[in-house]
């Protein structure tokens, strides 16, 4: 084996490892603010890395995870970006209890060689009657309620 096919492999390593030492900052990019059925899957939670002169990181590990809420659950817990520095996980709605017409989750988007950069994406999950196929939203009014409206 020459030096050369030694040194090639090594060289694509460190080009990895560099791309995931210089990514800065993870944003979300869509996919925030979704509703969704219990059982049901979100479309795809979508980030973006960037290194710190704003150029898309590629093959940077993000890790995913339900950071409040806890009703839910998401399809990957690790992915990897891609040459656009986009990466994208989906979770799938858990049940809501019948006391409740809705419930939010938050799952959180970090970055695995920096935890504290973080992008996070708020996941509404509403009830179903299974029997009527209809959905439940509970709403509360609270102003003006009708002993606050002026009487003209």
């Amino acid at each position: 084996m020459s030096l050369s096919n030694r040194i090639l492999p090594i060289v694509a390593c460190l080009t990895l490892l560099s791309a995931a030492a210089q990514a800065q900052t993870i944003t979300v990019a869509s996919g925030n603010g979704q509703v969704v059925r219990p059982n049901f899957i979100t479309d795809p939670l979508i980030v973006v890395v960037r290194s710190s002169q704003g150029v898309p990181a590629q093959g940077v590990e993000v890790r995913w995870q339900i950071a409040s809420g806890q009703l839910g659950t998401l399809t990957n817990s690790v992915t990897f970006t891609d040459a656009s520095g986009r990466t994208s996980a989906t979770f799938v709605g858990g049940n809501v209890f019948n006391t409740s017409s809705f419930a939010q989750t938050q799952v959180t988007a970090s970055l695995a060689a920096n935890p504290s950069a973080a992008a996070i994406f708020t996941v509404t999950t509403v009830n179903f009657d299974q029997a009527s196929g209809s959905l439940t939203i509970d709403t509360l009014l609270l102003s003006p309620d009708l002993t606050q409206l002026p009487v003209e």
